[in-house]
């Protein structure tokens, strides 16, 4: 792998490579659409209607956005409890940011709180994430379709907007971005909830989940996972990274699959990013070495991440092209950070 470990500084800078798409999610939001009575096909779609869908109506009494939807990260709990080997379903974590769903269809996410800013695209590829035959469309995000709440509101163009991450492998997962509700009328965001696993998850459980549900669900939590190591990885960027050890999409990561060598098929494998101090199994092991890694999500560190490429993606609607505090946090809380590493026979 040739990737290496970087040592924390203030402005970091590391060679170039495709940045890992700090994505955002659009919402096509136009002010016209304010006046329509009937919700229309993502396929046809232009402008987003303001009239709910039947997924919103079984909400009882959905509150406004300014009454319900204000308060959306929780304080990080200490790192420091551990989910058990095999808890009863009443054990399971408890939620930690707020899941809303979307009450109208054609919802679509923009790269800042904004009507101006872009409209993001699907990407062509992904992990383990459908893709549209056609990458090149805006995100569509109908009705019923659940996302995780990492920043908001803020008030913009008479919406109250929301930095957001769609659940589920369906197009558009796993990418960040902003969504917007309006300010007076029916919310087109509604409170919604995420079922977390009742048991304590392996590597290919958490691989599905995606980060910003693990966040969701074991938000601060310690977890230990098994797996083999994986290597043969590398990838540059240059910019400025701060705390390089977190923010860098590549200087630090690490890699672990849920079987041993070769590779049984198109198998996902898992990112995590060994906190400074602790050996990056990648660059320590071979693919035949077993091991535990011991970490969580929504390190504390995250809220000081500073994400800026040196040369921004063109403006393909996939990425956004200009830093955002509030997205650079965010990406660093879906890290998962390891705090021990153990070597198995």
């Amino acid at each position: 792998m040739s990737a290496a470990v970087l040592p924390q500084t203030q402005r970091s800078t590391v060679p170039p490579m495709n940045r890992p798409l700090i994505a955002a999610f659009i919402l096509g939001v136009l002010a016209t659409a304010c006046q329509g009575t009937s919700v229309t096909s993502p396929s046809s779609m232009e402008e987003v209607t303001a009239q709910p869908s039947a997924a919103s109506q079984t909400e009882s009494t959905p509150p406004s956005p300014s009454e319900s939807l204000t308060q959306t990260v929780s304080a990080r709990p200490s790192p420091s409890q551990t989910v058990s080997a095999s808890p009863s379903p009443s054990a399971a974590p408890e939620p930690g940011l707020a899941i809303f769903a979307s009450a109208v269809n054609g919802l679509r996410l923009r790269a800042g709180p904004s009507l101006t800013a872009h409209a993001l695209e699907y990407r062509c590829t992904g992990n383990f994430v459908e893709v549209p035959a056609d990458c090149s469309e805006a995100i569509v995000i109908d009705a019923g379709r659940t996302m995780v709440v990492f920043d908001g509101p803020v008030a913009a163009d008479g919406f109250d907007w929301y930095l957001v991450v769609l659940t589920g492998r369906e197009p558009g997962a796993d990418q960040l971005g902003w969504a917007a509700t309006p300010q007076d009328g029916d919310a087109w965001l509604v409170p919604s909830r995420y079922e977390c696993p009742a048991s304590a998850p392996d590597v290919n459980v958490i691989v599905a989940m995606g980060g910003a549900a693990a966040v969701h669900c074991y938000q601060g939590r310690e977890l230990t996972l098994e797996g083999w190591v994986a290597t043969g990885f590398g990838c540059n960027q240059m910019g400025t990274f701060e705390p390089t050890w977190l923010a860098h999409p590549c200087a630090n990561m690490s890699y672990i699959r849920s079987t041993p060598p070769p590779p049984m098929g198109d198998q996902p494998l898992f990112l995590h990013y060994p906190a400074p101090g602790v050996i990056n199994p990648t660059l320590t092991y071979d693919d035949t070495q077993r091991v535990w890694i011991v970490g969580h999500y929504d390190d504390p560190v995250a809220t000081e991440c500073v994400i800026e490429p040196a040369d921004p993606p063109r403006e393909d609607g996939r990425m956004f092209v200009a830093s955002d505090l509030a997205a650079d946090v965010a990406e660093c809380r879906m890290r998962f950070v390891v705090t021990e590493v153990t070597a198995l026979p």
